[in-house]
């Protein structure tokens, strides 16, 4: 079995003559560039108004001036200033896109380093710290009132009645105040 490649494929399905759109169709340009290089005399149009595909694409391919063959074989579309104002607002939203995701991954590096942490984990680190300082707080006076009576000559029981008293006021103006977290 013989194999036939692709152009002879497509050589063997052309017509031996073609109209004008059916040539440019061939010849994979406009109508346009048929009609002109019929004009300049490039390729001839035989008397019945058709063209021989086989001379005349012969003639295409040798006359054509490769120079000014555009690369999607139209000529480029020139943006209109409501295009260009599109254009430009499309390349400041997509900048401002860079520089979120540009952002959002500093700070993601920045959390894997352990340079940043939640808003949630400081809450929790200080609720932590202030429920460990009121306990101690609250256990000062039965833990060194004692000491303290005995270092300033006072009676124990009032001495432990008195610094339990003014920890819990302290206790409670320390949970009225908020911190404030940065940000």
């Amino acid at each position: 079995m013989v194999r036939k490649s692709k152009q002879t494929a497509e050589i063997a399905t052309v017509k031996p003559k073609m109209k004008r759109a059916e040539f440019a169709r061939h010849m994979k340009v406009s109508p346009a560039a048929v009609t002109k290089a019929i004009r300049s005399g490039l390729i001839k149009v035989g008397k019945d108004d058709f063209i021989d595909v086989a001379s005349q694409s012969a003639a295409w391919r040798v006359n054509r001036d490769e120079t000014k063959v555009r690369e999607a074989g139209r000529p480029p579309k020139v943006p209109t200033p409501d295009q260009i104002k599109d254009l430009e607002e499309l390349a400041q939203i997509r900048l401002k896109n860079a520089n979120l995701d540009l952002e959002l991954k500093e700070r993601e590096l920045a959390k894997s380093k352990g340079e940043l942490v939640s808003r949630d984990e400081v809450k929790r680190a200080i609720s932590d710290f202030s429920r460990l300082l009121s306990q101690k707080l609250t256990n000062f006076p039965s833990r060194y009132g004692l000491e303290i009576a005995a270092a300033s000559n006072a009676e124990p029981r009032t001495m432990i009645a008195t610094l339990d008293r003014f920890m819990r006021v302290q206790i409670e103006e320390l949970s009225s105040t908020k911190p404030t977290l940065p940000g």
